[in-house]
């Protein structure tokens, strides 16, 4: 111990000092404890917040009690539909149904005008399945489809939005129709209990006939296959009667199970978007102000590659026949090559240019400066170079080859992606050139064309035309894996083979039953197309034929 401290210590205390100390009351037990955090507000529950209620009162009413019903019959149709019957013109009758409902659920809604447009997309892409079946291009319409309706759901809520073909809307859409709705499952159920209050005594009847048909449909076709085991004269009425209403009670009870379970969500998603729970405030503008600097670099360095690419491989681009005699390689590596080339292409173009076009501004101007419109100017071009030698290879590959459904849908996919570099260049010079909502509506006019075009029909034409031409051999097999929409051309095929080639003529006729049994087995009803009516007239010029023809 030091000297100070020593000191310090044993200095002497005043008598008040001492008082002072002996008078001080001592501290609490755990006064030198932390603070306590202050208690937290109480949660309030799901049923008493703003939205929730909100939904209560624009929701449980004859509306939506009606459209609860509406799914519940529409849902176990669409299983009966998806299960048993097949894709022909039960997809706009399913549509037809459901728009007339749509449009009476929103009436009196603010609802954003391209609700009602896109009603037109809706009906011409959904007008090809009653025409043909062509399974092999139709998965492209109903994605379509199924894109268009959610998007139409959408904007008939009423949320607001930036435009049509805009991100805003793709994320607004992939809210309201997958998420946001599954909190409110309990909405349907809460709109059946509505019943006892309805106001209209035929709403209230028709609800109760409805749901009490609904609920005996799984009982009555136990019943039915009970009765059916136990009697034989009932058995036979029953299978009589489901043969012609194409009913099966085992399909019966699968539609009904499956069609309440997707009723539940699908009436979410009604409710949800006809109660408008998203509506918010007005979005806000995206941030336009990326650097004019780099991004000018960063296209001047992707153009030299581009540049110095198509410079390269422009014999190998449009050398067609002559290279491909020269360089040992097959027509098959030829034109798959150039396809892989332009979907890279096409990829770098759209993420560079639309973005960039999107984003770059000037400051005292919307426009994107000079040097940056003529970079992403160049960058089509060389997209286009790209793009026309890979339409000669494959037309090349075509004329080898024949036609097929792959092939038909990669000569459709290059020109879709010509009218969109043709807008991206428009994009360059026009600064109000909307070029997202062209190539939306380029989009639609392609599917709808795709759907409406007999692809089937046109690719069995196509090579039967080239086999009697004697340009190429005919690929039987492939024809045979068609769809029946191109029996006519199949047929016309078989009237027009030479006569010394027999075996080549028996394998046609075989391809010819097989197609007919094919379209035979098809629901007359759900899966019914207008071509049916052109080839039964066709088919019965070779009913003598067809029996003999796996002889």
């Amino acid at each position: 111990m030091t000297e100070n401290s020593f000191t310090a210590s044993s200095q002497p205390t005043s008598p008040q000092a001492d008082a002072s100390q002996q008078s001080a009351p001592l501290p609490p037990p755990g006064a030198g404890a932390p603070a306590p955090f202050p208690p937290r507000a109480p949660v309030p529950l799901r049923s008493d917040t703003p939205g929730y209620r909100a939904m209560k009162e624009a929701i449980l009413n004859e509306k939506g009690l009606m459209t609860t019903l509406f799914c519940l019959v529409f849902c176990v149709l669409l299983c009966d539909v998806v299960f048993w019957g097949g894709l022909g013109a039960s997809v706009p009758g399913m549509l037809l149904l459901y728009e007339a409902f749509a449009f009476w659920l929103f009436r009196g809604r603010n609802s954003h005008r391209g609700a009602r447009l896109l009603a037109l997309p809706i009906g011409v892409i959904s007008l090809g399945f009653l025409l043909h079946w062509n399974p092999g291009t139709q998965f492209i319409s109903a994605l379509t489809l199924a894109g268009l309706l959610a998007a139409q759901l959408v904007l008939f809520s009423g949320v607001p939005l930036r435009g049509i073909f805009t991100f805003d809307l793709f994320s607004k859409a992939f809210l309201n129709i997958l998420f946001r709705p599954l909190e409110y499952l309990d909405f349907p159920f809460r709109c059946l209990g509505t019943l006892k209050d309805s106001k209209s005594p035929g709403t209230r009847a028709a609800a109760k006939v409805l749901l009490g048909l609904l609920l005996a449909l799984p009982m009555a076709g136990i019943l039915i296959f009970l009765f059916s085991c136990a009697d034989a004269m009932f058995e036979y009425l029953a299978d009589s009667a489901a043969d012609a209403l194409g009913l099966r009670v085992g399909h019966l009870i699968l539609d009904v199970t499956a069609g309440c379970i997707l009723a539940l969500f699908a009436s979410s998603i009604l409710l949800f978007n006809r109660g408008g729970a998203l509506g918010g405030q007005k979005p806000r503008e995206l941030s336009r102000r990326w650097d004019p600097t780099v991004c000018s670099t960063f296209l001047l360095l992707i153009d030299l590659v581009l540049i110095a690419f198509v410079a390269v491989q422009f014999t190998y681009f449009f050398g067609g026949r002559p290279l491909i005699a020269a360089g040992g390689l097959t027509y098959a590596e030829y034109a798959r090559r150039g396809f892989f080339e332009l979907a890279w292409a096409t990829a770098l173009v759209f993420a560079a240019a639309v973005l960039i076009l999107t984003f770059c501004r000037a400051r005292a101007n919307r426009q994107p400066p000079l040097l940056v419109r003529i970079c992403v100017l160049v960058l089509c071009l060389c997209n286009g170079v790209v793009l026309v030698s890979a339409v000669r290879r494959m037309l090349l590959y075509v004329e080898v080859y024949g036609l097929s459904v792959k092939r038909l849908l990669t000569l459709w996919f290059m020109g879709l992606t010509a009218l969109c570099l043709v807008w991206l260049v428009l994009r360059c010079f026009w600064s109000s050139f909307p070029a997202a909502a062209a190539a939306g509506c380029t989009v639609l006019a392609m599917v709808s064309l795709l759907s409406l075009c007999n692809t089937d029909r046109l690719i069995a034409r196509c090579n039967a035309d080239m086999f009697l031409q004697g340009s190429r051999d005919i690929d039987i097999p492939y024809l045979s894996s068609l769809s029946p929409s191109a029996l006519p051309e199949l047929i016309r095929l078989y009237g027009a083979m030479p006569e010394e080639d027999p075996a080549l003529t028996e394998e046609l006729g075989s391809a010819i039953r097989r197609q007919a049994d094919r379209l035979e087995d098809r629901h007359r009803v759900y899966a019914f197309t207008l071509d049916r009516l052109l080839i039964e007239p066709v088919e019965e010029r070779f009913e003598a034929y067809l029996p003999q023809a796996g002889e």
